[in-house]
């Protein structure tokens, strides 16, 4: 017993004179306050997206006849992507020829003599259809802008509703209205091509008229020389539409299919393939170089009015993890984005080049965008940072005791604060945590 309790006594002077060297009070976490150059950042999320990209169109509405690559196929500049079905562009090659016969004539007729009365009567009732016909078309034309215009109302509808309920059913809306869109776009040209015609022929006419009643010879002649200019042109067009309905790569890279159709029972929309109906409206497919890539970063709209064209950032994605890739800020989206949890963001673009690895699309990661950058800044961990009343303040750790310092705070970021005022580097502060810091207070410092 008299051993025991000895024992006992022993311990509890080792004790008292091990906690007498500590210290009492709680044991904390400190940090020292250091000065360095503080770079102010902002960070967001994103994903790899296309850098160099061209869409390919037809030159014309029409069907593809045959498509040569596969989704996701590379390709070189000049290949032969699709080909349109070339019989109703070889047609219109044929009738702008006739058309330019027919104007070559008329310049022709326009150095004629003077024709009888029959044929002078005969050329006013032509002047009075060509005149009818014109007005026809230009009513054609006003009512083709009416039906675009309401196309373009029930997208921009269509689009609004996906927006606020982005359903199946919204989206198959969308689609078809895109459609309608296209389709009331192309009516319109056609409309327009037909009051061009009109015109066209109209002017024929009164040239005709003009020469036959020798009002005006050279002024006649004018007019059917200008009405041939014209028919040439059209040749021209049509020759060049014919050429274009093979669709070929813009320069080397990847091809991507894009939805040519509504969707159908709900699934996806149906891609480019043999049969398709095509239209200058919308691409059928687009060419992406991945080797020419960026990231693009959903930075808050609180943020990116800080964030400036060539700015330094880096980039961390997650099929890399450990890896950090060294970028610069490339272009700024001037349009806001809703995110899906209501808020705002605007698409920043980074570069993303000699990364030495692979990047696909929609590759997912953050960014961090340098928007400034302090030298010779004292900083201290944002978590020795206290506030109370608006007023800054850090404990200082001297000889065991808490000393409560209100400070002047300048940059700060999402781990470190810059002091202005209150702190000297080497100075140790208390990082909050469980223990309620008051002035004064004694405490241990953890090793």
């Amino acid at each position: 017993m008299l051993a025991i309790v000895a024992l006992v006594v022993v311990a509890g002077v080792v004790a008292f004179f091990l906690l007498r060297s500590q210290g009492a009070g709680p044991e904390i976490d400190t940090a020292t306050a250091t000065k360095t150059t503080l770079g102010v950042n902002v960070t967001a999320s994103g994903q790899v997206s296309q850098g160099l990209h061209a869409d390919v169109y037809p030159p014309t509405q029409g069907t593809l006849s045959a498509v040569y690559v596969k989704d996701g196929q590379t390709v070189k500049a000049g290949q032969k992507i699709a080909q349109m079905d070339t019989g109703p562009l070889k047609i219109q090659v044929e009738q702008a020829k006739t058309g330019l016969a027919q104007a070559n004539a008329q310049v022709d007729a326009a150095n004629q003599q003077t024709p009888s009365g029959q044929d002078i009567a005969a050329a006013k009732a032509g002047v009075d259809a060509a005149n009818a016909a014109y007005a026809s078309a230009k009513t054609a034309y006003t009512n083709s802008v009416t039906t675009y215009n309401n196309a373009v109302k029930a997208y921009n509808n269509a689009v609004a509703a996906y927006e606020t309920s982005p359903t199946p059913a919204a989206q198959a809306a969308v689609n078809q209205a895109s459609t309608g869109k296209a389709q009331a776009s192309t009516g319109k040209a056609q409309a327009d091509a037909g009051v061009d015609q009109a015109y066209a022929g109209l002017k024929q006419a009164q040239a005709q008229l003009a020469k036959l009643q020798n009002t005006s010879t050279s002024a006649s002649r004018s007019a059917a020389e200008a009405a041939a200019t014209q028919a040439r042109q059209a040749l021209a067009v049509a020759q060049a539409t014919l050429a274009d309905a093979t669709l070929k790569a813009p320069f080397d890279g990847v091809v991507i299919f894009n939805p040519v159709g509504a969707p159908s029972g709900g699934g996806s929309a149906p891609t480019a393939s043999a049969g398709s109906a095509v239209s200058p409206a919308s691409a059928p497919f687009t060419v992406v170089d991945l080797d020419v890539s960026v990231f693009t970063a959903q930075v808050d709209e609180a943020d990116v009015s800080r964030v400036a064209n060539g700015m330094a950032a880096s980039v961390t994605l997650d099929a890399f993890p450990g890896k950090e890739f060294s970028s610069k800020v490339a272009s700024i989206g001037k349009a806001a984005q809703a995110t899906a949890t209501g808020g705002t963001i605007f698409p920043v673009d980074l570069e993303m080049l000699d990364t030495g690895v692979q990047l696909l699309l929609g590759m997912k990661g953050d960014a961090s965008i340098e928007v400034s950058a302090v030298s010779e800044a004292v900083v201290i961990p944002v978590e020795a940072l206290f506030n109370e009343s608006g007023k800054n303040f850090v404990y200082l750790v001297e000889s065991s005791k808490l000393k409560k310092q209100e400070i002047s705070v300048g940059a700060t970021t999402e781990t470190q604060v810059q002091v202005l005022k209150g702190v000297e580097p080497g100075d140790v502060v208390a990082l909050s945590g469980p223990t309620q810091y008051t002035d004064g207070m004694t405490v241990r410092v953890k090793p």
